[in-house]
């Protein structure tokens, strides 16, 4: 008998795959050693574990702090953070933050413990499969505070390589046709002078035609 967990968290990335939602945020009220880094999946692996409209009760949008119930900690080998969900409108939004929540208190709870140089190792806009195996990747989701962003879209397409792309800084290092999910930026070529980052990776590899990749998604951009 297992027990459903019910918490909060503040949402920072509700991007779109396949017509149904990745959902990821992070519970402010976590301490170390627990991650505070949560993704909410459901039991669809066809669609790889992607949340549908049933799951919510009400709107939920990205910033807002959303109560969860009925669910269980569900780690796979690398999206250790995931939680399943067990129940029909078990998301629900009550309330939300503001920019001075990213431009600070964020950035208090998560950097102090996490804070990284690179993104999942170096500044690629993927790993591969190998690096992932020897580097022993335990994680799938990270929080990054970055500068110069611009946001495009590439002109050819194939159906191994997203669509949609950012460019950022890292501490003086630069990021290039990083692969970005949020919907919210879908339909504009942005340039944002600074932004807090949610970035995610798959728990497979998508095989290409030179090996298999673990593309790191941009999947929430919020800019303070």
């Amino acid at each position: 008998m297992y027990h459903l967990d019910t918490f909060t968290m503040v949402l920072l990335a509700k991007s779109v795959k396949n017509g149904k939602y990745c959902l990821a945020g992070i519970d402010p009220t976590r301490e170390y050693p627990q991650h505070p880094l949560i993704r909410l999946i459901a039991n669809d692996p066809i669609t790889h574990n992607t949340i549908d409209e049933s799951f919510f009760d009400g709107e939920v949008n990205p910033l807002d702090i959303v109560s969860i119930s009925y669910s269980i900690p569900y780690p796979g080998r690398i999206q250790t953070e995931n939680y399943l969900l067990h129940m029909p409108q078990c998301i629900k939004s009550i309330g939300s933050v503001d920019q001075s929540f990213i431009a600070s208190e964020l950035k208090h709870i998560y950097d102090t413990r996490f804070f990284q140089n690179y993104i999942f190792l170096d500044n690629r806009e993927y790993m591969s499969s190998y690096e992932v195996y020897q580097n022993r990747i335990s994680h799938s989701l990270e929080i990054h505070y970055v500068t110069d962003i611009e946001i495009f879209q590439r002109d050819y397409v194939d159906i191994h390589t997203p669509k949609h792309k950012v460019n950022f800084n890292l501490n003086g290092i630069h990021f290039s046709n990083m692969p970005m999910t949020d919907p919210r930026f879908y339909d504009t070529r942005s340039r944002i002078n600074r932004a807090c980052i949610l970035v995610s990776i798959a728990e497979r590899p998508i095989e290409t035609s030179v090996g298999k990749k673990y593309y790191k998604y941009v999947s929430g951009i919020h800019p303070y």
